[in-house]
C-alpha cells in the first residue's frame, strides 16, 4: 500500500506514575488528498495498536478546543482530561 499518512509520539514513564507507560502525541499527518475522518479514525487505532504493542498503558494527545477531532477523538473512546490554557506575549 502507499503511506498517506504517518504520525509520531514521544514514548515515556509518567513523572507522578512510574509504573504507568504513556505515548503523548506529538504529530499527525496526512496527505490532503486523503484527508477525512475515517482516515483519521484508522490512523489513531494503529497508533492505539503500536503503542499497546510497545507498553504504553496511556495515551495523551491535544487539539484545538471545540474542533471538529474532538469528536474524532471521542468516536475512538478518548475523553477529555486536561485543559490547556495558552496566551501569546509576543509575535508567534
Amino acid at each position: 500500500g502507499e503511506l498517506v499518512g504517518y504520525h509520531c509520539s514521544i514514548l515515556e514513564q509518567m513523572p507522578s506514575y512510574k509504573t504507568i507507560k504513556c505515548s503523548q502525541g506529538h504529530v499527525y499527518f496526512i496527505k490532503k488528498f486523503n484527508r477525512g475522518p475515517r482516515v483519521f479514525i484508522r490512523l489513531l487505532q494503529e497508533v492505539e495498536r503500536s503503542c499497546k504493542d510497545r507498553g504504553v498503558k496511556l495515551l495523551l494527545d491535544r487539539t484545538r478546543a471545540m474542533e471538529s477531532l474532538q469528536k474524532i477523538y471521542e468516536i475512538v473512546g478518548y475523553r477529555p482530561a486536561d485543559l490547556i490554557m495558552m496566551k501569546w506575549i509576543g509575535d508567534p
